[in-house]
C-alpha cells in the first residue's frame, strides 16, 4: 500500500530535519562556547588589571579619606589652640588688671600711711573746763585747748564749741551733729554769703607741731533767762584744719557733766567725754 511508504518517507524527512536542527543547535552551542571561552579568556586577561585598578582606587580613596580626616583634625586642633590662646590672653589681661589694682591699692595705702605719719593731727588737749555755771541770771562759760599732735603744720585751723544745758528742747544732739559745719565752711572758704558779697576765702590760724591754742566755749560767756538750777551741761565742738598736703581734716569732741553729780552744777564741775560726737574724719563715724 502507498500509505506506509509515504509515512516512512515522512519519518525520514523529519529525522533529517531534526538532525539538521540538532546539528545547528550543536554548532551554535559550540560557537557560543567558543565565544564564551574567548570572553572568559579576555576577562581572565583583564581581571588582574581591573583588580589592580580597583586596589589603586581603593587605596586612593583610603588616602583621600585619611587626608580629609587629618585636615579635619588639624582644623579642630587649630580651633582649640586659638580658643586656648584667647582664654590665655583674657586670663593674662585679668591677672594684669588685678595686679595693677593691687599695686595701686598698695601704693595708695603707702602714700596715705606716709602722709598720716607726716601730716598734722589736731585735737582736744585735755578736758574742757567749766569756768562759769550760774542759773540766775543764767551764765555759762568755759574754755578748752587744742593741740597739734602731728608731725606737720596745721593750716587754716578753725575751732568752735557750744554749751548746751538741760532745757526742754534739749538741743544736745542737734548741736553735736552740726558742730563741724561752721569750722569746715571757714577752712574751705565756703561760708554762705549774699549775691553782692565777696567770699572771704579760707580762714583760720596755723598750728605747728606740739603747739597749743586756747579757745573760749561759744566765744565767751553765754547768758539767757534765769533757770532754777543747772542740772546737766554739755560742751560740744569741732576743730577743722588743712594739713600741709592741703587735705581737709576735722576732729569732733564732746564733754558733759556726770549724771551722778548733784545739782545745782557749779563752776569747776568735772566733765567726762560724751558717748557720742567724739570722732575724726578718719573713722567717718555716722551718728
Amino acid at each position: 500500500m502507498w500509505f506506509p511508504r509515504w509515512f516512512k518517507r515522512l519519518e525520514e524527512l523529519l529525522r533529517t530535519e531534526l538532525r539538521a536542527i540538532q546539528q545547528a543547535l550543536t554548532d551554535q552551542a559550540v560557537a557560543a562556547r567558543g565565544a564564551n571561552a574567548d570572553t572568559q579568556a579576555r576577562e581572565n586577561k583583564e581581571r588582574p588589571l581591573r583588580v589592580a585598578a580597583f586596589r589603586v582606587q581603593r587605596h586612593e580613596a583610603k588616602e583621600a579619606s585619611r587626608y580629609r580626616k587629618w585636615g579635619h583634625c588639624q582644623q579642630v586642633i587649630l580651633n582649640v589652640l586659638t580658643l586656648l590662646a584667647v582664654i590665655g590672653a583674657w586670663l593674662y589681661a585679668a591677672i594684669t588688671y588685678v595686679s595693677l589694682q593691687e599695686l595701686r591699692t598698695q601704693t595708695k595705702i603707702q602714700r596715705e600711711v606716709a602722709q598720716s605719719s607726716q601730716r598734722a593731727w589736731v585735737g582736744l588737749d585735755g578736758p574742757i573746763v567749766a569756768d562759769v555755771l550760774q542759773p540766775n541770771p543764767l551764765k555759762i562759760g568755759g574754755h578748752y585747748a587744742i593741740k597739734n599732735f602731728g608731725s606737720g603744720p596745721a593750716i587754716k585751723v578753725s575751732a568752735i564749741a557750744w554749751p548746751v544745758w538741760d532745757t526742754e528742747k534739749l538741743d544736745y544732739l542737734n548741736v553735736g551733729r552740726l558742730a563741724c559745719t561752721g569750722p569746715l565752711e571757714e577752712v574751705t572758704g565756703t561760708i554762705p554769703h549774699g549775691p553782692k558779697m565777696v567770699s572771704p576765702g579760707p580762714m583760720g590760724f596755723v598750728l605747728f607741731p606740739t603747739q597749743t591754742h586756747t579757745e573760749e566755749v561759744g566765744g565767751g560767756i553765754w547768758t539767757g533767762p534765769a533757770v532754777s538750777s543747772i542740772r546737766h551741761i554739755w560742751f560740744a565742738g569741732c576743730v577743722a584744719y588743712l594739713d600741709q598736703f592741703n587735705a581737709v581734716h576735722w576732729t569732733r569732741f564732746c564733754m558733759e557733766s556726770s549724771y551722778l553729780a548733784r545739782p545745782p552744777l557749779t563752776k569747776g564741775t568735772p566733765l567726762q567725754f560724751c558717748a557720742l560726737f567724739n570722732d575724726t574724719d578718719d573713722n567717718r563715724a555716722k551718728d
